[in-house]
């Protein structure tokens, strides 16, 4: 089950998008390694019984730079990085509903286009060829903490976001695809057009077999990946954040307000008027950032950000509210600012990235410990929790 979905961040000034081979402007001495190619070493046993649960894949884009890209696998137990998983330049990645493999989207700026690798999580070794995934939208510095990856939840396909042609960064009202490629063969197997889009982020839900998609005007687009209709739903505004899980789904925009849409069979027909939103009692002049998360209770975190932190994509603060008053639950403020949050599927943990600190912070949830790991990566700016 998800607990954090696809986000739509507006005035991310880190985190410009492009699409294809944007890159450095002179080729690196030495091309960093794709995950294909990656550099193994022997697993413990410890961590191989670990493989498939209670990790975390932080992927690290080395701010921007051809080289030093790579996703990191952490025991948050431990309080270590077992594990680097190489990769081109720009990576992003997705794992499967089980856990057992992991993709890694990635590119060279100047040999190969976008291409995914795909990892067996149980040996670390690579399965067959890269897949030609030609035309992802990708970033610049760092990865914005929005999904453009998402596996079906059969697991057979994996989605992600393509610009038309000659357009090589996020605009309001270009034309966009969400292209699926079957995992297996490698062959593309959907192209789904979205006119005026300008696709940002994409999230299934665990309860509808739909897939929702952020463009960046906060426009909401529902597809029905079976009959490939496409439903856009009312404006809510700077939509930033769709969250899904057993007890609800809520759309959050950038001036934290919460739409609570339901997760009953979807029907155009209940989203053609006003929805009711709730406004969350943040100080004025916060900016919701960072992540939010869904707890199988119901709780729900939202990270925001003031002033600066809140325009660069950095939460200061993140509160936790139960979704049923609507109250605040708990207050967390990480040592370090956070670039992503990220919460472990049990509940109880929080987890949080800083790029430009180099920090992972483990956050206790009920008791508010927080533990931090320094010197992680070159700039961990992105969490992906193990099922």
């Amino acid at each position: 089950m998800r607990t954090a979905c696809a986000l739509v961040i507006l005035g991310f000034s880190l985190s410009l998008v492009a699409c294809g081979g944007s890159g450095p402007s002179s080729p690196p001495e030495s091309a960093t390694p794709t995950a294909s190619s990656s550099r193994e070493t022997p697993l413990s046993p410890t961590a191989q019984a670990q493989a498939h649960s209670n990790l975390l894949y932080v992927i690290d884009s080395a701010g921007g730079s051809a080289d030093g890209n790579q996703v990191l696998v952490v025991d948050p137990t431990a309080k270590s990085v077992i594990r680097s998983i190489p990769s081109d330049y720009t990576p992003d990645a997705a794992l499967s509903p089980d856990g057992h493999f992991l993709y890694v989207a990635s590119s060279h700026p100047y040999i190969s286009g976008p291409s995914l690798a795909t990892i067996d999580t149980s040996t670390w070794a690579t399965v067959g060829k890269p897949i030609d995934i030609t035309g992802r939208v990708s970033y610049i510095v760092y990865p914005d903490s929005w999904d453009r990856l998402a596996l079906s939840p059969d697991g057979k396909l994996i989605y992600f976001i393509k610009y038309g042609d000659g357009i090589s960064s996020t605009c309001n009202g270009c034309d966009s695809y969400i292209a699926a490629v079957d995992v297996t063969s490698g062959q593309l197997a959907k192209n789904i057009h979205l006119a005026g889009c300008g696709a940002v982020g994409l999230s299934f839900d665990p309860n509808r077999p739909l897939l929702d998609t952020f463009c960046v005007s906060g426009q909401t687009v529902v597809l029905d990946l079976q009959s490939g209709n496409a439903t856009p739903l009312p404006v809510f505004g700077a939509a930033w954040e769709s969250v899904v899980g057993a007890g609800g789904w809520y759309i959050i925009t950038r001036d934290l307000k919460v739409f609570p849409l339901g997760t009953d069979a979807f029907d155009a027909r209940y989203y053609a008027g006003p929805i009711q939103s709730v406004s969350l009692p943040v100080p004025e002049g916060n900016l919701a950032t960072g992540g939010a998360a869904l707890s199988p209770d119901g709780t729900l975190y939202v990270g925001f950000g003031s002033g600066e932190h809140g325009h660069e994509g950095q939460a200061d603060e993140i509160w936790a509210f139960d979704v049923r008053t609507w109250k605040i639950v708990s207050k967390f403020r990480p040592q370090f600012t956070a670039f992503h949050v990220a919460l472990s599927r049990d509940g109880q943990t929080l987890y949080a990235v800083n790029a430009t600190q180099r920090t992972l912070s483990i956050i206790d949830v009920a008791t508010g410990r927080e533990d931090v790991m320094h010197e992680v990566g070159h700039t961990p700016a992105k969490i992906l929790v193990a099922p």
